[in-house]
């Protein structure tokens, strides 16, 4: 890239609030140093090192000193080279090293900060004393951002608030704290970007996903997964963002990019395409407005009110601008749909001190009496400066006896009866993996970085609701295009429904990511016999909370309307092995579990203890199997299997991973047939692996596990036989 390259880049960085730009484990060259002191960017390059043995040869420790004298020999000369850290997330049995060379740099050239890594040891040993800085995602426990992958932390496992902050985690740290990696969250491609590729480079990826999407049912809808994901994603950036400037100790915050990542498996998580040009449903301004130097800030507990609830809002003013502020504060709440405003207060601050978050005032209130759900904006500015949230109200009425009897968790013959007499019934299935066999757990977030590469951690995956608002379905539960902070607990606890190749469309969509990419769905409707039915994996347990209350109702008005019309007929046959609902493990006293290896612990794979069985000690690929026998003829369509990472029972000391492939057979005239695969969900560290297929009647299943075949270049996390081991803690077939 030459400087006007680095210009136009650069440009769009600032544009979206960027001020730092950290180079992973590379030094940029010196047109990227040019441009950014003319356009007020900081630079941080590293070594050329992401390794766990960092500095303990003596040679590359050598090659290594040079380089960073060299950077710097180079490059001192521009002011926008801040500093310098040994690389990505490194490792060594010689940390002293890392240590001493902060003391060798600084005698160099003691105008720069050093630090001996960025996020070394994942900031799980502690802050390096020899640094001038530290740059990680925790320090030992203490989590320094909100998402991680396995979708852990607090943006995903938390109901949407807006009063976090890291201050705790960072009362007793004595150096300068920038948050690593912030960010990460997937935006399912628009596919037209694959003509922008007119040169060397062909997007294969992309093509190979669009072939996946089309062929299983989901053609042309990667405008409306791009638009409906990259809001929530830009919502969950904001979340990291405000987190960060709530914490007044924070030296700054660092994104892994707001530009995708084509390589490493793929990894779209940009407000910007790989060619550094905005997204449709990314605007600078509005990215910027959470994203400045000078940010107006509410605190607040929760985003869903009952009307006439009380409630309090703070109102923060994060200023790391030039200097201290004098100008007007006003926070005002208007309702969207009817454009009046119902609330304004305004202060006018002695001084908004510069470098600090600032405390300016609390309001009191106490939500508007509402007759249907309604959408209050509420602002907060500060001279030119305006940031803006949203909250929702909803009436506080009951759910009836009538709404209570539409609902049922269980087909039963009672149920079928009312079918055959013309009813609506809402079914809502217990959400376990046994209740809904074809299915994937569902996340509020959308995917972290890149699913291949975090798979086996992973066990959901999805990237977010894709939502029409214009349906009827959401005529009392107004919605924007997709998952917001009104979704968390319907979505916290729910499960996906995989409708690919069913012929049945979702009324309520859940965008998938783009490696997998299955039609799923979190309500869909159809005609069963006289009646009809609408089936949805959402949690709607808590029916205290405003959201899932107004949403029950939601849908039951909507059952009784006549838009009210499924396209899709099946019998109560196929409906039961799509949602079969809760039922029982087919084992009894009599199941025997056998395998060609630690036959001794195959049992322990059968009982609800903690013990396991695994594959220690495998020599022959063939001996890789686990056998279940019932002794009697039994009915089957589903096994669920729960792997574990940590060692246990008598293989203390073993780290388990998990196997690449599994497939199933079972008993049939004395010959070992393979099953007929429904659904099977990628293999990972959890309770949640699933095989589903056609109902058998059989005495013996019989599991293999082998090795994932490959014939192309992929990122995988899957063990090899002979290096690591795998262990099950649990077997349940029904």
């Amino acid at each position: 890239m030459d400087e006007e390259s680095w210009d136009a880049l650069f440009d769009t960085y600032r544009s979206y609030g960027i001020n730092y730009v950290r180079c992973h484990s590379w030094c940029p060259p010196d047109a990227a140093f040019r441009s950014a002191d003319k356009k007020g960017l900081y630079i941080q390059p590293e070594l050329c090192e992401w390794t766990f043995h960092t500095f303990e040869d003596l040679n590359e420790y050598d090659y290594y000193a040079r380089e960073a004298k060299a950077i710097i020999d180079l490059y001192g000369n521009h002011p926008s080279l801040v500093a310098l850290t040994w690389g990505n997330e490194l490792r060594s049995d010689n940390r002293d090293r890392l240590g001493e060379f902060c003391h060798i740099m600084h005698d160099y050239d003691n105008t720069r900060l050093y630090a001996e890594g960025s996020n070394a040891w994942y900031g799980q040993e502690g802050i390096s004393e020899e640094s001038d800085f530290v740059l990680a995602q925790a320090n030992r426990g203490d989590m320094w951002r909100g998402a991680f992958a396995g979708n852990r932390g607090f943006i995903n496992e938390e109901a949407p608030a807006e009063n976090r902050n890291y201050s705790k985690e960072v009362k007793n740290v004595d150096k300068p704290v920038i948050s690593f990696e912030v960010g990460q969250f997937q935006v399912y491609p628009d596919y037209d970007e694959i003509q922008k590729y007119d040169g060397p480079v062909e997007a294969r990826n992309l093509v190979e996903y669009q072939m996946k999407m089309n062929q299983n049912g989901l053609t042309g809808r990667d405008k409306e997964f791009y638009n409906a994901t990259g809001r929530l994603s830009m919502r969950c950036y904001r979340e990291e963002i405000e987190a960060a400037m709530r914490t007044s100790d924070f030296a700054g915050i660092s994104l892994l990019g707001i530009q995708d990542f084509p390589g490493q498996g793929t990894a779209l998580v940009g407000m910007i395409d790989s060619f550094g040009n905005p997204k449709e449903f990314s605007k600078p301004e509005e990215f910027k407005a959470f994203f400045s130097p000078v940010t107006p800030l509410l605190q607040f507990d929760k985003y869903s009110y009952f009307e006439n609830e009380s409630t309090s809002f703070d109102v923060l003013i994060h200023n790391f601008g030039k200097d201290c502020l004098h100008e007007k504060v006003t926070f005002s709440i208007w309702n969207k749909k009817e454009q009046t405003t119902i609330y304004k207060q305004e202060w006018i601050p002695k001084e908004i001190a510069q470098g600090e978050l600032n405390y300016i005032g609390t309001v009191l209130f106490r939500m508007p009496a509402v007759s249907d759900a309604a959408e209050l904006a509420l602002s907060v500015s500060v001279g030119m400066h305006v940031n803006q949230y949203e909250v929702y109200v909803y009436p506080d009425e009951k759910i009836t006896e009538n709404e209570e009897n539409s609902i049922i968790t269980q087909f039963d013959q009672k149920a079928i009866e009312r079918l055959d007499n013309g009813e609506s019934l809402l079914y809502v299935p217990r959400l376990t993996p046994d209740s809904l066999p074809s299915s994937i757990r569902a996340s509020y977030i959308s995917d972290f970085w890149c699913w291949v590469m975090f798979k086996k951690w992973d066990n959901s995956g999805t990237m977010g609701l894709s939502l029409d608002p214009k349906k009827p379905v959401y005529r009392s539960f107004p919605t924007d295009i997709g998952t917001d902070p009104r979704w968390w607990h319907l979505l916290a606890g729910s499960r996906a429904m995989v409708l690919t190749q069913t012929g049945i469309e979702p009324l309520i969509t859940m965008a998938d990511n783009i490696q997998r990419n299955e039609k799923l769905a979190m309500a869909f409707e159809v005609k069963v016999r006289n009646g009809k039915v609408l089936v949805t994996s959402f949690n709607i347990s808590d029916k205290k909370e405003p959201t899932v209350k107004q949403f029950i109702k939601t849908l039951i008005s909507y059952m009784q309307s006549d838009d009210f019309e499924p396209a899709v007929s099946m019998d109560i046959e196929s409906l039961m092995k799509l949602v079969p609902g809760e039922r029982d493990c087919v084992f009894d006293s009599e199941t025997t579990a056998v395998s060609g290896i630690n036959g001794d612990r195959s049992m322990n794979a059968l009982d609800a203890s903690e013990r396991i069985w695994d594959t220690a000690g495998l020599a022959e690929k063939e001996d890789a199997y686990f056998q279940i026998d019932f002794h009697k003829a039994k009915r089957l369509d589903t096994i669920q299997m729960e792997f574990v990472q940590n060692s246990a029972y008598e293989t203390d000391g073993i780290a388990f991973d998990l196997p690449g492939k599994i497939s199933v057979f079972y008993k049939s005239d004395e010959k070992w047939k393979p099953i007929n695969m429904i659904f099977q969900n990628e293999i990972n560290c959890s309770d949640d692996n699933l095989i589903h297929f056609e109902p058998v009647i059989t005495e013996s299943v019989k599991i293999f596990f082998d090795n994932e075949d490959r014939n192309d270049v992929e990122v995988i996390a899957t063990s090899q036989f002979g290096y690591q081991p795998f262990a099950i803690r649990k077997i349940n077939v029904y």
